[in-house]
């Protein structure tokens, strides 16, 4: 919750557990009212572009965050195939859209579920390891995880 009331109504029902941004303050502010913080670090992760200062970016965050007392957990995207896929039906949203509003396109609806459609998805996979090897080569380089 942003607004302080609302922050100490949810621990006062019993909620010990609070999402917080990436910033000592947020940790500060739920630590005060008897909460521990989870951090999404969410794109934060993606290393595919500006490598060097997404890099630093990550090992800057991981280093000011990792010792607050109030730090319970990290979260990252835990489904990477099914943030890919979302991605890309995000990007045919417009077109779905249209085919609903006029009344048609149901055969291309359902043909977007096909097998055919779900080939690249081994393709996909692959690419995924690589990234998930390489981050994790990085993360283990950086001394942010052992």
């Amino acid at each position: 919750p942003r607004d302080d009331a609302q922050l100490k109504e949810a621990v006062d029902a019993g909620f010990n557990l609070i999402q917080c941004g990436p910033e000592l303050a947020a940790l500060d502010r739920v630590q005060r009212f008897g909460a521990m913080g989870w951090v999404n670090v969410g794109d934060a992760l993606d290393l595919s572009t500006d490598t060097v200062a997404r890099q630093q970016k990550l090992a800057d965050t991981a280093k000011l965050l990792s010792a607050h007392p109030a730090l319970l957990v990290w979260e990252g995207p835990d489904e990477l195939l099914w943030n890919n896929w979302w991605v890309s039906m995000e990007q045919i949203r417009p077109e779905i859209d249209a085919m609903r509003t006029a009344g048609q396109g149901t055969a291309e609806l359902e043909a977007l579920g096909s097998q055919e459609n779900l080939a690249p998805v081994p393709e996909l996979l692959a690419r995924l390891e690589v990234e998930a090897a390489r981050l994790v080569k990085y993360l283990k380089e950086s001394g942010i995880i052992s």
